[in-house]
């Protein structure tokens, strides 16, 4: 339906590109899940230099045991920086089999803004 979960392997990552357009500000990280575990999943957005370093951006996670639901991370507020970096999102079910699924992530982002030029005639 939609979902994930880890067959084996409780403590693998899942990862995919997250592709925002450049110089976009992440604002903040969403995710959507089925927990029945009593340990939570996490799920987290890491940025990559272009030798091999990284730092992991701002991270959510699953909460409680009430089946479905979604938390919000905190605010990140990050310009995208495309040309010296790369993000990817992480997601880990620290737990194996489906008491746990990942249902979704979503980042909440703002496009860049453009200055537009007038003439000077026009800024009077």
């Amino acid at each position: 339906g939609g979902c994930i979960y880890a067959t084996s392997g409780a403590g693998e990552v899942f990862n995919i590109h997250l592709d925002l357009p450049h110089g976009s500000r992440a604002d903040y990280l969403r995710i959507y899940y089925y927990d029945t575990n009593s340990a939570d999943s996490e799920a987290w957005i890491t940025c990559y230099n272009d030798i091999g370093g990284f730092n992991d951006r701002i991270a959510v996670a699953s909460s409680g045991t009430g089946g479905y639901g979604t938390q919000l991370s905190g605010y990140l507020g990050e310009v995208f920086d495309y040309a010296s970096y790369s993000y990817v999102l992480n997601w880990r079910p620290n737990v194996a089999g489906t008491t746990m699924w990942l249902c979704g992530l979503r980042v909440a982002y703002r496009l860049p803004t453009k200055e537009v030029y007038l003439p000077a005639i026009l800024k009077q």
